[in-house]
């Protein structure tokens, strides 16, 4: 319910099979209510996708998952996390921003859905 070209069960298979490449759900009273996908980069964490169910907005949920990476970044190492954010997706973009990430780049035309650009949006150390 949260993407507009959300991924199948295949693409989910795939991407947790790289051993660069981890997870996190989270759930409540045995229901999945969120999950947060990201890859492991020397520098970085890179969010490939987030979600949070709409009945379960604004309850912290997102920022939990947020939190949980920010608290494993370290100075010496990986010190930053990025994502990619729709330029139609002021709800994330808004979140991100209260989370202390930036806009740092446009990727023009990078939805192959519908061409609209999108955001690079990072949080740093």
């Amino acid at each position: 319910e949260a993407f507009l070209e959300p991924w199948s069960r295949r693409d989910f298979k795939r991407c947790m099979k790289s051993t660069s490449t981890s997870g996190r759900v989270i759930k409540f009273d045995d229901q999945i209510v969120g999950f947060v996908i990201y890859e492991l980069h020397p520098n970085r964490f890179h969010i490939l996708r987030m979600a949070v169910s709409e009945s379960h907005r604004l309850m912290g949920v997102g920022k939990a998952d947020i939190d949980s990476l920010k608290r494993r970044l370290d100075e010496g190492s990986r010190s930053r996390i990025i994502c990619e954010a729709r330029e139609s997706d002021v709800t994330s973009q808004v979140f991100l921003r209260s989370s202390g990430f930036k806009a740092r780049r446009i990727l023009r035309g990078y939805h192959e859905d519908t061409g609209e650009d999108g955001y690079i949006m990072e949080f740093c150390l």
